[in-house]
């Protein structure tokens, strides 16, 4: 009993750590508490933590392995189906992508994201574009882990010319513009055209408020 404590409390630390490296970005140190929490209990927290990392290390075929099996247990999951749909998507593995987006849709007719992705999945021309975007996104954050903030921000471009409604992507330039020690004035047009595009988002905000509040 106490050696089956002792491992359930293992399995939590590491999964708040992962889970607190995986929202700082970084994402090798993030898969290294989960790939321990998953050898104490393969269950689907661990398995999805898994997909979720290796989503974010551009491994998509890799955490598909674990995302379907979470995916078998909860088809209905909204957390999940947005996660697989777009690995699924990224993968270009139309058919299931438009499959867990339908679903989405169908059961938030209110949500106009879900709406818009599954549109733009039954148009070959935009999901090949989106798909193309979301690659170059993925390059830059790769250069940028490489230290190579202007070929990074180049990439970053590259997407954004393909998909000029996101505003992760617009967040993403005015965070490496910053470290780029770009000028201000350029980096608050990134952090106001996301804004504007997800007046919701927290995390958009404090990055403008943080640019305005710098002298």
């Amino acid at each position: 009993m106490i050696t089956s404590y002792y491992n359930r409390f293992k399995e939590k630390y590491y999964q708040n750590r992962g889970q607190r490296f995986l929202s700082q970005g970084l994402n090798q140190k993030a898969y290294n508490c989960f790939e321990k929490a998953i050898l104490l209990n393969n269950d689907y927290i661990n398995q999805f933590n898994m997909g979720l990392v290796l989503t974010s290390m551009n491994k998509h075929q890799d955490a598909l392995a674990y995302l379907e099996k979470v995916y078998e247990l909860f088809p209905e999951n909204e957390v999940i189906l947005t996660t697989i749909g777009e690995t699924y998507t990224i993968l270009r593995q139309w058919d299931k992508a438009i499959e867990c987006y339908k679903k989405l849709h169908e059961n938030h007719t209110d949500f106009s994201l879900y709406k818009n992705n599954y549109q733009r999945l039954l148009d070959p021309d935009l999901r090949e574009k989106y798909v193309q975007s979301r690659e170059f996104f993925f390059k830059g954050l790769l250069l940028q882990d490489q230290k190579l903030i202007n070929e990074a921000l180049e990439a970053f471009q590259q997407a954004i010319a393909l998909d000029s409604n996101n505003a992760m992507l617009y967040n993403t330039i005015g965070i490496a513009m910053m470290i780029a020690k770009k000028d201000k004035k350029d980096i608050e047009y990134y952090f106001e055209k996301a804004v504007s595009l997800s007046p919701q988002n927290e995390g958009f905000k404090r990055n403008l408020a943080r640019i305005k509040m710098k002298k």
